[in-house]
């Protein structure tokens, strides 16, 4: 069957934590669409800032139901909220620091009109005051049906900002409390492990705010990526499933004990920094060498790690 066109079948799915200074312009640009959605959900998880009176302002102009979490509950108990108050067929998700290009909806549902599934959004990478950059990494790169199962236990190539069907998410059985991040990445493992196919839009139409916590962060999802592979093999539903699960499952401790290794190095433990360095020489050859180099020489790798995050911004400031 035909995928919904109109944009009151969607509602905008958006958590937020202590987001006063960029959710304004992350709703404006939902009001700015050429489509309009039928809903916009805004959990507020446990703000200290005035997020909640930001989004208050928008009532008006948005049809806009606030929920507030509190205490702080994360992001993974924020979207379970969230798609507890969403009665749509279809559910887009949008970061609080995003923001959408005024086709998106439009492209987003053209997309999913024509391929019913998960559609994953392209992004511009953004630095306010710096401008845009093509964030087409071969990594986000979407595979072929017949390979995005293998690809997606490898990594997350599905871009946060997606749209999926209220059906598909339910299927499945929705977000998994337990994971505290890491969730959209797992649901998205168990939707096409059923048969969901993942497309994309053909043109850019989100601009994904990059600061420089954002481009120096590393390794820092490691250990929620152990958790997220760990999960996919204990649900490898064949042998060979099993293999790709359990072959990321390895990477992924190898990035968590490089991690590991870096915090021991910057707290000046040699003895421990060679310890976990040891565990990461296993992984990918990105992984292998800068582990190399912190059994050898911590402090080195310590610099070396610095120095590329400073390049890394720069490039993108450039």
């Amino acid at each position: 069957s035909s995928a919904p066109r109109d944009g009151d079948d969607v509602t905008v799915m958006l958590c937020a934590h202590n987001a006063a200074h960029t959710i304004g312009a992350t709703l404006a640009s939902i009001a700015g669409q050429t489509i309009k959605p039928g809903a916009v959900i805004v959990v507020d998880d446990g703000s200290t800032d005035e997020t909640s009176s930001v989004v208050e302002q928008w009532k008006g102009r948005l049809p806009i139901e606030l929920v507030r979490l509190d205490p702080n509950r994360g992001v993974a108990a924020a979207r379970i909220t969230a798609m507890e108050h969403t009665t749509t067929k279809l559910v887009a998700i949008l970061d609080a620091d995003d923001v959408w290009l005024p086709d998106h909806l439009t492209a987003m549902l053209a997309t999913l009109a024509r391929s019913p599934g998960i559609v994953a959004a392209q992004p511009l990478e953004w630095i306010p005051g710096s401008g845009v950059a093509l964030g087409a990494e071969p990594r986000r790169d979407v595979p072929p049906p017949a390979d995005q199962l293998k690809v997606l236990l490898n990594h997350n190539f599905v871009f946060s900002g997606a749209l999926f069907a209220r059906a598909d998410y339910d299927r499945v059985g929705g977000y998994r409390a337990d994971l505290a991040v890491g969730e959209d990445w797992d649901l998205w493992i168990r939707l096409v492990r059923t048969g969901t196919i993942v497309t994309s839009t053909e043109h850019p139409t989100l601009l994904y705010r990059l600061g420089a916590e954002s481009l120096s962060s590393g390794y820092s999802s490691a250990p929620s990526d152990v958790q997220v592979m760990q999960l996919a093999l204990d649900d490898a539903g064949d042998a060979r499933e099993h293999n790709w699960a359990r072959r990321g499952l390895h990477r992924m401790k190898a990035r968590l004990a490089l991690s590991e290794a870096l915090e021991h190095a910057r707290a000046g433990n040699a003895r421990a920094t060679r310890r976990a360095a040891a565990h990461a020489v296993r992984g990918t050859p990105r992984v292998a060498v800068q582990a190399a180099v912190l059994m050898v020489m911590p402090r080195l790798g310590i610099r070396a790690r610095d120095r590329v995050a400073t390049l890394r911004r720069r490039v993108k400031r450039s």
